[in-house]
């Protein structure tokens, strides 16, 4: 085959360059230079070759179930339908869909769907629907010592099972063991603690120098003594219960799970000793929805109240394990189901008496010796906008703190609200319960007119009030709020006994601090220390990630900060009565960390 023009020309190339590299002599010219030749690449690679190591052998994996969200598609011609029935068989696979759908829907309401009645420590454990004691008209009556009505009945009747596996137990795991979280509750029972209130006499020496002098010695060399991931969700409120013994938290998150926290058992498993301190149950208390607020009975404090967003009020008896529900916003017939609670408190001078406020502006009073069934208590709307704080007087219960986002904090003076007349109550039949009877703003605000002295004082703030509390002594108030700053009120004894309103509610220090949390974390709450017999502080969470502990002079006593442990903000914060160098904060994952000057023994 004849030779192209471009061929000839490429050959011609190629030989003209090998003639010039033999001219050159490149090879020998570096052996005289003194450079030895490398070995070719392949024997190079081989000999720096590392031997490859045996494989590991791994246990084959468990295969993954995944959860069919919705009817897996099929293609009807393989599966040989004829064309005139393709159409038939679309809208059954249609329907499948829509009815998967409905029940998931219906799934997901039935979880965040208020329980009402009475429940055993085991449904709450478990946490699942079908395992929940079903409504039962039990008799009530009140306890010799106690100030909270409990069924009773010592026995409570069991669902019947809806499923072959409603029916079979739950798996006793640590976080469930029934039996050891009874045994604690029943320990803190034993030891029945009223919540202390200072004398007059108590309330001055508390005041003087030398008691600040004395709590500022107490609270040096502050360290984490113990740490433990509490909750599920993000902690929206905590409590130390006041056993000197031991330490116990008390944790309510966000999605109705109440995690407690025994700080001095030691961990159930090998693989919590890493994780945490101590040992750790959660119930889930309410349905899924945020548990506002969570106090001890006042009298004895051997039982926990809740409140939660699904519109309802439990009490969790240490004694029994049994939770019972002791107020409600919404109707029976779901009506006022938007009527969520936002705070309460009990006075240890009325522990009959609890009041609540909402996000409707509504401030509630139930009795907790009168069933539910009988009588519901009675509701008053002071203000268009949400009442998110509520704090009743310790030594004068008929003065209530209100904090409200249209800014302001008010001191109530409930007797002059009890004198409203009481609107009418429609009347339903013998097996139903009572309506809630509302006195609404229309009628509210022409009476706080008419009687001045109903509304105490009152105080704007820049933004939104988040809280205010009265202290032990019921003289001092602190506030919070999203102007940043927290506010401190010393009230003088004689003018809150008078009648009428105050003749001055201005604050006598203002502490700047930032309070934006924003979405992702709960509201900062300042909340004093309940001691009896030390210097007026309280705690608040810190944007940076410190837990901060102030005098009542507005002087900050001590900045908690550990890198290691603190990783988020503790914006829920707590103290433990009688103990002063005891302190917890928890964030929002649920993690808790306790303070203390020595180590939890």
């Amino acid at each position: 085959m004849d030779e192209t023009e471009y061929e000839r020309q490429r050959r011609e190339n190629i030989l003209a360059n090998q003639a010039l590299l033999d001219e050159l002599d490149l090879q020998n010219a570096s052996s005289s230079l003194g450079i030895k030749r490398s070995s070719s690449p392949a024997s190079s690679t081989k000999s720096n070759k590392r031997p490859k190591p045996a494989p590991k052998k791994r246990a084959p994996a468990a295969p993954v179930v995944k959860e069919r969200v919705q009817p897996t598609r099929r293609s009807a011609r393989t599966l040989n339908v004829p064309p005139e029935e393709k159409e038939a068989m679309k809208r059954k696979w249609e329907e499948e869909a829509a009815a998967e759908a409905a029940a998931q829907a219906e799934a997901a309401r039935a979880h965040k769907r208020a329980k009402h009645g009475d429940y055993t420590l085991a449904a709450l454990l478990s946490g699942s629907p079908t395992t929940y004691v079903a409504p039962t008209a039990t008799a009530v009556e009140v306890k010799r010592g106690s100030s909270l009505a409990t069924p009773a009945s010592d026995s409570l009747p069991t669902p019947p099972p809806t499923s072959p596996t409603a029916a079979a137990a739950p798996e006793t795991t640590p976080d469930n063991d029934e039996s050891a979280l009874l045994e604690t509750l029943k320990g803190l029972a034993l030891a029945p603690h009223a919540r202390r209130v200072p004398t007059p006499e108590d309330a001055e020496e508390n005041s003087m120098p030398e008691s600040l002098q004395k709590l500022k010695d107490d609270l040096k060399g502050m360290k984490p003594a113990a740490f433990a991931k509490v909750t599920n969700e993000r902690v929206y409120t905590m409590q130390m219960h006041p056993v000197k013994e031991k330490d116990i938290v008390f944790v309510g998150d966000k999605n109705g799970q109440v995690g407690i926290w025994d700080v001095s058992a030691a961990p159930a498993t090998e693989e919590e000793e890493e994780t945490r301190e101590g040992r750790v149950w959660r119930i889930q208390a309410h349905a899924k929805s945020s548990i506002s607020c969570m106090k001890f009975d006042p009298s004895r404090s051997n039982s926990l109240l809740t409140s939660s967003y699904d519109c309802t009020l439990r009490s969790l008896d240490f004694e029994t394990g049994r939770s019972t529900e002791v107020f409600r916003t919404m109707d029976a017939d779901g009506s006022k189901s938007d009527v969520l609670i936002s705070h309460f408190d009990i006075s240890p001078a009325a522990p009959h008496s609890l009041w609540a406020t909402d996000n409707a502006g509504g401030l509630s009073l139930r009795d907790l010796r009168v069933p539910l069934t009988e009588n519901r208590g009675r509701r008053w709307e002071i203000s268009d906008n949400k009442v998110g704080g509520c704090s009743v007087n310790p030594v004068r219960p008929e003065l209530v703190l209100t904090s409200s986002n249209d800014r302001t904090v008010k001191i109530w003076d409930t007797r002059n609200l009890q004198r409203m007349p009481a609107p009418a109550v429609e009347l339903r039949g013998e097996e139903e319960e009572p309506e809630l009877p509302t006195i609404d703003w229309e009628a509210v605000e022409p009476w706080i007119k008419k009687e001045k002295s109903t509304l105490k004082a009152s105080f704007e703030h820049g933004k939104s009030a988040s809280s205010a509390y009265w202290d032990p002594s019921g003289r001092r108030v602190v506030s919070t709020s999203y102007d940043d700053t927290l506010r401190i009120w010393d009230l003088n004894a004689q003018a809150l006994a008078l009648p009428g309103a105050l003749k001055s509610f201005k604050p006598k220090t203002v502490i700047p601090h930032d309070n934006q949390t924003g979405r992702w974390l709960t509201i900062l709450r300042a909340q004093w220390a309940p001691h009896a017999h030390t210097f007026p502080h309280f705690t608040v969470g810190s944007m940076k990630r410190q837990l901060e502990v102030w005098s009542a002079t507005g002087e900050l006593l001590a900045s908690l900060y550990d890198p290691d442990l603190v990783t988020a903000v503790p914006a829920v914060t707590c103290g433990k009565e009688g103990q002063v160098g005891r302190v917890a904060g928890g964030n929002a994952s649920g993690r808790c960390v306790l303070w203390s000057t020595g180590r939890a023994e």
